[in-house]
């Protein structure tokens, strides 16, 4: 497509700054990319068609791509609270990142973030498509090289080479040598960025102080709480003020079914009315049960296993319609003849690629995660002989989420 000359290198984060376009150039830096070494690219070589999952790549791709190169972007591309490029992405068809949806638009290149879901990512290399994944650029140095990285990686290192010149040029223009003003990042839950980032360089390049450095921040994170070495309160103790006012209410008389009393309660009453229907009908004309045919106590006694029944039949019946419109139901609009045909005869190659290792693998996965769960908390409310233990009141959920965020932060996820 053509570029976007007069909105240059608006990039990622839409702006309306008064430092006008320049300095909408310098936030591009926010979230493009890359650090990937990749092959250099001849023009003849040159995708000819490429997908970006990803809304910096798709920032990146629209600027660089030739006319009819880029098949794709994401659908937050036409977003216009994250997108500095809304006009010019609603001409092109938007994708939401899945797989299979990516693989039917059958891609040369597929640009991706490093925040783009791993799955995703996986599974389109596995299925041969060549996948560039672009980690955002931690300086305003990194800016030109990440662009000719992507240049090269579409066969369009010549455009990239004009639009680095301009980059430079504007960048050169906007540095302030002035007595530097304090200034501060500030996001969502007192979130900001200090030292060694983007952020930090592009409000020093443009006459600015951070507040997050003075505070001690290095990366992104909350300032630590406490005073500066001159005695003022630090922003970070300010957010932890903050935090600790936040009351969390309730009744803790609410809890008492969990301790012991309520739930004791409820258990026992169960076990009686269980016994009660479990007890043997009374012997009535001579103990031969026929006075319990005629109190009709036999016949609930009889009627209740072909209930039993009918209710496992039903679930069993949910579950397999269910597990067959996971198989006929995805991001790609593949009509149900060619699924069934694709998944039973292997005729249609993408086709087939979709059915048996996407949406065949995740059915199954998602039918035995379904297993397990249910038969885990069965186990459970038997183990505790309690009909409402779950896994949030006896700290399941508290402990998975606590190793997931072990596993996250220690690398081991990786």
């Amino acid at each position: 497509m053509a570029n976007p000359g007069g909105r240059f290198l608006r990039g990622c984060v839409r702006g309306s700054d008064p430092l006008g376009a320049g300095l909408r150039t310098v936030a591009l830096c926010a979230s493009v990319a890359g650090s990937a070494l990749l092959p250099a690219r001849a023009q003849a070589d040159a995708p000819a068609r490429v997908v970006s999952i990803n809304l910096c790549t798709d920032q990146l791709a629209m600027m660089l791509a030739a006319p009819g190169q880029l098949v794709s972007v994401s659908a937050l591309a036409v977003e216009p609270q994250s997108s500095s490029m809304v006009e010019e992405a609603r001409g092109i068809p938007q994708n939401f990142g899945q797989a299979e949806q990516v693989f039917l638009l059958r891609p040369d290149l597929v640009l991706a973030g490093a925040f783009t879901a791993r799955a995703t990512v996986d599974l389109l290399r596995r299925l041969g498509v060549t996948v560039v994944e672009l980690p955002p650029a931690d300086s305003l140095d990194d800016v030109a090289a990440h662009l000719r990285l992507v240049g090269a990686a579409m066969g369009r290192e010549a455009e990239a080479e004009r639009l680095v010149a301009r980059y430079e040029a504007d960048l050169a223009g906007l540095r302030v040598t002035a007595e530097p003003a304090p200034a501060a990042m500030y996001y969502p839950n007192g979130y900001t960025t200090g030292a060694g980032t983007l952020a930090d360089e592009i409000l020093r390049h443009t006459g600015f102080s951070n507040v997050a450095v003075a505070a001690g921040l290095a990366g992104g994170g909350h300032p630590a709480a406490g005073t500066a070495g001159d005695g003022r309160a630090r922003d970070g103790g300010d957010l932890a003020a903050l935090s600790r006012r936040v009351a969390v209410g309730g009744d803790p008389r609410a809890s008492g079914v969990a301790g012991g009393a309520g739930a004791g309660g409820v258990g026992r009453g169960d076990r009686r009315r269980l016994d009660l229907r479990h007890a043997p009908c009374p012997a009535r004309g001579g103990g031969d049960g026929r006075g319990a045919a005629r109190t009709g106590c036999g016949a609930a006694v009889a009627g209740r296993p072909l209930s039993y029944r009918a209710v496992l039949a039903a679930l069993g019946a949910l579950v397999a319609l269910l597990f067959a419109a996971s198989l006929l139901v995805g991001p790609a609009a593949l009509g149900f003849t060619d699924s069934v045909v694709a998944l039973l005869t292997g005729r249609g190659e993408a086709v087939v690629l979709v059915m048996r290792e996407i949406r065949l693998p995740r059915a199954l996965l998602g039918l035995m995660v379904g297993a397990v769960l249910g038969l885990s908390g069965a186990a459970m409310q038997g183990f505790l002989r309690n009909p409402l233990a779950e896994p949030g009141l006896i700290g399941v959920s508290s402990s998975a989420a606590l190793g997931a965020v072990i596993a996250l932060q220690t690398g081991i996820a990786a």
